[in-house]
Parts: C-alpha cells; structure tokens; sequence
C-alpha cells in the first residue's frame, strides 16, 4: 500500500497542506486508488523549511516532498502509482528520499 503523508500543521498548514491532503483524497477516489493508497494527516515530517511538506512512501524508500502545491499532486500520486514514468513535473519538489529499513 503507498501512503502519502500531508504536513497538516504549523507552516505547512498556514501554506496549503490541508488544500493539498484534499487534493491528494479527492485524486485518489477519482482514480479509483482509495485501497491502494492511503492518506495520512502527518503533524511534523521534519522538512519545515520547504513548506508545505509531503512524504511518499512504499515501504522500501520515503520520498520527501516540499514547496507543495497543488498543481503537482497528481502526477506525483500517479508517479508512485506506477502510471507515468516522467518526474519532471515535480522533480524541483523532490527534497530527499531514505531508505525505510
């Protein structure tokens, strides 16, 4: 399952994050993906200088996400969803990606 965790928040709050969880639920339903992924309102995910944050995560790697907007969530949450190859879009978002073992 790919959970997408939405600083909801402080700065990121005060920068769009609940816009940008609405975004991210509404896609999903859209979509038809509401079993695949799952939606987390995440209190801090540490990236508060490049607010509004977002972290993917498939199990294997976290990927973090900042300077969110929603004009991007759909070819990110596309992106983990295997649907499209190209990160172009949204690679200027991409802060860091760890490892998650």
């Amino acid at each position: 399952m790919l959970e997408i965790h939405v600083c909801v928040v402080g700065c990121c709050k005060e920068n769009g994050g609940l816009n940008i969880r609405d975004e991210f639920l509404r896609l999903a339903k859209q979509m038809g993906f509401q079993e695949e992924v799952k939606i987390v309102e995440a209190e801090c995910l540490g990236t508060c200088k490049y607010r509004p944050s977002v972290m993917v995560t498939d199990g294997e790697k976290k990927y973090y996400y900042g300077m969110m907007n929603t004009d991007v969530v759909e070819d990110i949450l596309k992106y983990h969803l295997g649907l499209i190859k190209d990160a172009k879009t949204f690679e200027n978002n991409l802060v860091k990606v760890e490892t998650d073992k």
